[in-house]
């Protein structure tokens, strides 16, 4: 398969970069060594109201240098991070409106002839009483990725939800006020993924961006 031509991604993002409409699990789609390494997705990716930049971190590009607080990104990871991210991605979330900062290690994996991509908050700026009250969680993503043009396209949180009720789904999961917090395995949710990532009423509408770099 030809990554540089077209990927089909599930992305897993922490919770707050996308308010209440996708789907939350508590364990990842891919462990760190089964990861792959993608051609063509190291860069930036924006549109008018985010940015989200993919790097190794052996070369953490300027344009991270130049964003308050990541000047010394390297020397503040964690051991523990950095091993991890010795098989996958730095990968930062900037919201252009309020300025807010987020940080990840991503892994990709190929499910079905499709990439798919994991992502999971880097704790390295978790301080204070009430930031280490709040839960990590893995969300799911398919993304396209040809010509330049990347879309994100997130599973419906309702979808999901309404599939359990009816029985259609059965999946481990906690009932919690927006929807359903996924608890299946990484294996059962590759099982997921291979079953449902091709049904077009389970995703929200694409979210486009643009490499500028």
């Amino acid at each position: 398969m030809k990554t540089t031509i077209k990927l089909s991604v599930l992305t897993i993002v922490f919770l707050f970069l996308f308010t209440g409409c996708f789907l939350q699990s508590v364990h990842p789609l891919v462990k760190p060594e089964n990861s792959q390494f993608v051609e063509g997705v190291i860069g930036t990716w924006e549109d008018e109201d985010q940015r989200w930049i993919f790097a190794r971190p052996e070369s953490v590009p300027e344009t991270l240098n130049q964003i308050e607080g990541f000047e010394d990104i390297n020397e503040e990871i964690s051991d523990e991070e950095k091993q991890e991210l010795e098989y996958g991605y730095l990968v930062v979330h900037e919201d252009k409106e309020d300025n807010a900062i987020s940080a990840f290690i991503g892994h990709f994996i190929e499910l079905n002839e499709q990439l798919y991509f994991d992502l999971f908050p880097l704790n390295t700026w978790a301080t204070g009483l009430l930031e280490n009250h709040y839960f990590p969680v893995h969300t799911f993503s398919k993304i396209e990725l040809q010509n330049g043009e990347m879309n994100i396209r997130l599973f419906k949180s309702s979808w999901i939800k309404e599939q359990i009720e009816d029985n259609r789904v059965r999946i481990k999961h906690e009932k919690i006020e927006d929807g359903v917090l996924i608890t299946a395995s990484t294996n059962e949710l590759q099982r997921f993924v291979e079953r449902y990532g091709e049904t077009e009423e389970a995703f929200e509408d694409p979210i486009s961006l643009q490499k500028t770099d």
